[in-house]
């Protein structure tokens, strides 16, 4: 029972070379190695962007440009219109970027979210019956 805890009080952390195998072990178990993090540097295949990747298989610098390349490939390489509507908030018409956009900014969004609060929080408790 000893050994098992004194097992576990150990650093799980330290990887070892078996000298016998010739494999990386951990605790007994055989690991593929250390992790050496490279970051090498890459273009962003939406905005041609040079970034560094944290992944071995990414493509873009950010969701925002691998969202956007999502939709532009998926509608016939052009991004789709939605048309113009005039914002909710300050009534600037803009370019909706989604059917359901209702206002013209991040802004704009937040004022809204905080009237819809406000407005429900002045209504009446109704008493359950």
């Amino acid at each position: 029972m000893a050994a098992r805890n004194k097992e576990r009080l150990t650093p799980k952390t330290t990887v070892v070379l078996d000298p016998v195998t010739g494999q990386f072990t951990q605790m007994g178990h055989i690991v593929h190695g250390p992790k050496i993090l490279k970051r090498e540097a890459a273009v962003c295949d939406y905005c041609n962007k040079t970034y560094s990747k944290r992944r071995k298989d990414q493509r873009f610098c950010h969701d925002r440009c691998r969202m956007s390349w999502w939709v532009r490939e998926n509608h016939g390489g052009v991004e789709p219109d939605y048309g113009e509507t005039a914002c909710i908030v300050c009534n600037i018409t803009f370019k909706k970027t989604r059917p359901w956009s209702k206002c013209c900014s991040d802004v704009c969004r937040e004022a809204h979210r905080r009237e819809l609060v406000a407005s429900y929080r002045q209504r009446p408790l109704q008493e359950s019956v």
